[in-house]
């Protein structure tokens, strides 16, 4: 039997309000707090400062995502150039990781569905931080159409082992992420989608992975 439209709308806030309960889970929370905790004890004004502003930046981001069904583009790009700063912040040794957001010229203003693409990133960020120490090189490319927002993700290893060993500590990562994909695809006619595939080139090895969104502007 179809589920009638306040069945499907209840259903598209519960996926909305799982995704925020997601990026503000408790062990983030928790980090940051212990870490603004631990320069005030310190006495290091400058350090605590920066992580609570930092902190209160990506809090009311991730509230403007679940108050609406869309978001700006440029609001996604703040919320992962602010959580890789809170990270590095905590984890100075990721500094000695390449991480770059290419950032495309035009149509920032593109609406997209709140959380994919920063969750994305942010469980990409999660994974290098556990292996910090390989120095990884990660690029965000962005292709905006007019139905279509392209994010591909290029993860670049000096090792083929540690290549092998990355793709599937992403996979895994990737797994309970691509349910929600599917839920969202059912509930709305988004066609969101989600690849990854793995290159290699001389000393070099690729792991990429591409989310497909809607551009809901139209």
């Amino acid at each position: 039997m179809p589920r009638d439209r306040r069945t499907l709308e209840k259903e598209f806030q519960e996926l909305r309000i799982t995704s925020f309960n997601d990026q503000m889970n408790a062990h983030f929370v928790f980090n940051a707090l212990n870490g603004i905790q631990y320069f005030i004890t310190v006495d290091n004004k400058k350090e605590a400062l920066s992580h609570l502003s930092t902190f209160g930046k990506l809090i009311r981001l991730y509230l403007k995502g679940i108050q609406n069904e869309t978001v700006l583009l440029s609001d996604e790009i703040k919320i992962m150039e602010e959580y890789l700063k809170l990270q590095q912040l905590r984890h100075k040794e990721l500094s000695q990781s390449y991480i770059n957001i290419e950032m495309p010229t035009q149509n920032l203003q593109s609406r997209i569905p709140p959380y994919m693409l920063s969750m994305l990133f942010e469980n990409i960020i999660e994974e290098i931080i556990s292996d910090v120490a390989n120095n990884y090189n990660l690029t965000l490319y962005l292709n905006i159409e007019s139905d279509s927002v392209k994010a591909v993700l290029k993860i670049r290893t000096l090792s083929k082992e540690k290549e092998y060993q990355f793709s599937s500590a992403i996979n895994n990562r990737l797994k309970s992420w691509k349910d929600k994909i599917d839920n969202l695809n059912k509930l709305k006619p988004y066609d969101v989608h989600l690849n990854t595939w793995v290159s290699s080139e001389a000393a070099e090895f690729d792991k990429f992975v591409q989310l497909k969104l809607p551009n809901l502007n139209n």
